[in-house]
């Protein structure tokens, strides 16, 4: 039986003969069914890969960490660089507004 439940021959699959199986293996009666094998497989199978994902769950919160710290930072930036552009484009405004124009094509236009 492989990692996936499916069961094969063991003569066919190893090129032993019946007979040479049962002198190794003992009688088919005396032998686990292929269910009872199945289930154990599955339990520890389960164990074995849960105890795997939680090791790399863990590994994986550990390397993305300075990831989303430099991403943090970035957003902080960005953030930062968004209201002072805002409060930039604020004076500009008032400022055209002031003299009496109110978008930046009125400014273009009385330069050229």
């Amino acid at each position: 039986m492989d990692n996936s439940s499916k069961v094969y021959s063991l003569s066919r699959f190893g090129g032993i003969k019946t007979k040479e199986l049962k002198n190794r293996l003992g009688s088919p009666d005396q032998l686990p069914t292929v269910e009872a094998t199945q289930d154990k497989l599955r339990l520890s199978f389960n164990s074995e890969i849960f105890s795997r994902i939680a090791l790399l769950k863990k590994r994986h919160a550990n390397e993305i960490q300075p990831l989303q710290d430099k991403k943090a930072e970035l957003v902080r930036l960005q953030r930062a660089e968004r209201r002072e552009l805002s409060v930039q484009q604020g004076v500009k405004r008032h400022l055209l507004t002031k003299v009496g124009w109110n978008t930046p094509h009125d400014l273009l236009v009385h330069i050229f």
